[in-house]
């Protein structure tokens, strides 16, 4: 299913992601998968099979893990104590692009009384 899973976990909130340029390297051990994400202009846009020369920093770790921070059941630096997941370059940019990501509810109203 490439980098978006079948569930939408969350969206880019354009006011957290303001004046934020990050480019990071995801390397997926268990589907040997590589991703750049780059979130620049309070956008979040993601290339298959494509890595930074210079990223700003770089993840390898499984899909599994990768879903369960987003779906906030681990942070970061949970997951790098557990080994889980191994960080180069500048960790706080990728708490931030994280820290940058809305959950909504897939039930909402759309129109209120």
């Amino acid at each position: 299913a490439g980098l978006a899973d079948r569930r939408e976990v969350g969206r880019l909130n354009r006011d957290k992601a303001a004046g934020k340029h990050v480019v990071l390297n995801l390397d997926f051990t268990d589907t040997n998968q590589k991703y750049m994400l780059e979130m620049v202009n309070s956008v979040l846009n993601h290339t298959e099979g494509k890595q930074s020369g210079e990223p700003t920093a770089s993840m390898t770790l499984s899909r599994d893990t990768l879903n369960r921070m987003m779906l906030k059941e681990m942070t970061l630096k949970q997951a790098i104590a557990k080994g889980d997941v191994k960080v180069t370059g500048d960790q706080q940019q990728i708490t931030d692009m994280f820290a940058a990501l809305d959950n909504f509810e897939f039930w909402f109203n759309i129109v209120t009384p």
